[in-house]
């Protein structure tokens, strides 16, 4: 069916079922990309796992989103930089001055250079 044939409380109605399944889509794929980040968690022997792929990914999306909003081009890259620095320390995968969680879910205090 055309949408030009479409009454308006047709056309609504289309719009509000493609809006829901987007909708379940985005959370569908956001879940997968969590339980990824939590099977690695758990595989490097965090146990608080779920609270750490929660963390990697909001942080993540958040950069990179707040990223696009800045125009100077080295400064979204300190941005992404940063999360990226975050995200490695508090997994135990990079070097960081940031408090990190250690594998037994204390936060541990660990001076290092920032850094890939």
């Amino acid at each position: 069916m055309s949408l030009r044939k479409l009454r308006p409380t047709d056309a609504g109605k289309l719009y509000a079922a493609q809006l829901a399944r987007l909708s379940r889509t985005f959370a569908e794929g956001t879940a997968r990309l969590e339980a990824a980040l939590r099977k690695d968690a758990v595989a490097l022997g965090h146990k608080q796992a779920k609270q750490l792929a929660s963390f990697a990914l909001a942080t993540m999306v958040g950069a990179i989103g707040l990223s696009r909003t800045i125009s100077d081009r080295g400064s979204s890259d300190a941005l992404l930089g940063a999360a990226k620095a975050a995200v490695k320390s508090q997994l135990g995968l990079g070097k960081s001055t940031i408090g990190i969680a250690s594998k037994d879910g204390n936060l541990v205090k660990k001076k290092h250079q920032v850094g890939s």
